[in-house]
C-alpha cells in the first residue's frame, strides 16, 4: 500500500488547489500542466522504462488534437472522435516504431523520431483547408461526456487531472509488473535482455505505441480546452519541453512526469519580474534543479525526506550484474 502513497499525496493536493487559485489566472495553467503532465509521462515510459530517446511526441499530440478536432467540427460527437485519435496515433506509431526499435541505434531513433515531427508540423502548414494551415482550425466544441458538457476551468481541472490519475495508475502497474521488469533490462542492458531470449524490438514498439496514445490524449484534451488548435501549439520544441519535463521530474518515474510538467509549465508564471532576464533565470533554475538532485525534483523530494526509493516509484537503473541476473529471471518466468 505504500507505493501508493504519492498519489493520495498528489490526490490530495489536486482536491485543494480549486479552493484558494479557482479565481485565479494560475488556475488556466494548472490545467495546462495536467494535460503536458499526461503527454510527459508518455515520453518517460519511453525514456525513463525502455531508455529510449524520443523526439517526436509533439507530433503525436498534435495528431491526437487535429483529429479531433477535425471530427468534432464535423458533428462527430467528441467522445467518438477522442476514440479515433487515439486509434490513428497508435496505428501509426506502430508503423513508425515496428521498423525503427529493432534495427537502429538509439541516436538514429531519437533523430528519426524527430524528423517524424519534422513532417507533421510540415503537414499541418501546407493542409490547406483540412489543417488550416498557419492559423489552425477555430472552433473546437466543448468536450462533452454523455450529454453533459464540459465547462469553465473547473469543470476542464476536474477532468483533465482525472483523467492524468487514472493514466498515472495505468503506468505505474505496468511498471510494477513483469513487463515492466522486462522493460527495466532492457534499459539497463539491452544486450544482454536479446541474448537471453527477450524480443527487444517487440517491447520496445509496445511501450512506443502506448507512450504515443499518451500523448494523443493530451493533445485531443489541449484542443478542447482551448478551442482551438494550431501548429504554434505542438510545435518541434515542444517534444524538446516534454523530453525535459520527464528529466526534470525524474527518468524512470511515474510521478516526475507530472512534476516536471509542473515546474516547467509554472516557472514561468514566478519569474515574471525579471522581464527581459526571465528566460535566462529559467534556464539557470532548471539547470541548478538538475545540478543539485541529478536524479530529478522526484529524487530530490526522496533525499530530503529520507523515503525508500520504492515509494515513489523511481526506476533504480541496474548494474550490469544485476542486469544479467534480471533478465535470466524473466527468462525462467516467460519459459
Amino acid at each position: 500500500m505504500r507505493r501508493w502513497l504519492p498519489l493520495a499525496i498528489l490526490g490530495a493536493i489536486l482536491a485543494l488547489v480549486p479552493l484558494p487559485l479557482s479565481d485565479s489566472y494560475l488556475f488556466g495553467f494548472i490545467v495546462l500542466v495536467g494535460i503536458f503532465a499526461i503527454a510527459a509521462m508518455g515520453v518517460d515510459l519511453v525514456l525513463g522504462y525502455a531508455g529510449q530517446i524520443t523526439l517526436g511526441h509533439a507530433g503525436f499530440m498534435a495528431m491526437g488534437a487535429y483529429t479531433t478536432a477535425i471530427l468534432t467540427v464535423r458533428g462527430v460527437p467528441p467522445l467518438a472522435a477522442f476514440l479515433a485519435a487515439c486509434v490513428l496515433t497508435g496505428v501509426i506509431a506502430y508503423l513508425v516504431g515496428a521498423p525503427l526499435m529493432g534495427v537502429l541505434t538509439h541516436f538514429h531513433v531519437a533523430i528519426a523520431t524527430l524528423a517524424l515531427g519534422v513532417l507533421i508540423y510540415s503537414f499541418l502548414l501546407v493542409g490547406g483547408d483540412l489543417t488550416g494551415g498557419f492559423t489552425g482550425i477555430q472552433g473546437v466544441p466543448r468536450l462533452s461526456l454523455g450529454g453533459l458538457e464540459v465547462n469553465g476551468d473547473l469543470g476542464y481541472y476536474v477532468v483533465v487531472w482525472a483523467v492524468a490519475l487514472i493514466l498515472y495508475v495505468v503506468a505505474r502497474n505496468i511498471g510494477d509488473s513483469q513487463v515492466g521488469r522486462i522493460l527495466r533490462a532492457i534499459e539497463s542492458d539491452e544486450l544482454a535482455a536479446q541474448t537471453s531470449g527477450i524480443s527487444v524490438a517487440s517491447f520496445k514498439v509496445r511501450v512506443f505505441v502506448l507512450s504515443a496514445i499518451y500523448a494523443s490524449v493530451a493533445g485531443s484534451l489541449l484542443a478542447h480546452y482551448m478551442k482551438y488548435i494550431s501548429p504554434t501549439q505542438v510545435d518541434i520544441l515542444t517534444s524538446f519541453d516534454l523530453v525535459t519535463m520527464t528529466i526534470l521530474g525524474g527518468k524512470g518515474t511515474v510521478l516526475g512526469g507530472i512534476l516536471g510538467a509542473a515546474f516547467l509549465k509554472l516557472l514561468p508564471q514566478f519569474t515574471e519580474f525579471f522581464k527581459d532576464y526571465r528566460v535566462l533565470v529559467n534556464g539557470l533554475v532548471v539547470l541548478a534543479v538538475l545540478l543539485f538532485f541529478p536524479r530529478g525534483i522526484v529524487g530530490g523530494i526522496e533525499l530530503l525526506v529520507s523515503l525508500p526509493r520504492r515509494e515513489l516509484g523511481v526506476l533504480r537503473p541496474a548494474s550490469p550484474s544485476e542486469s544479467g541476473a534480471a533478465v535470466a529471471g524473466l527468462v525462467e518466468e516467460q519459459e
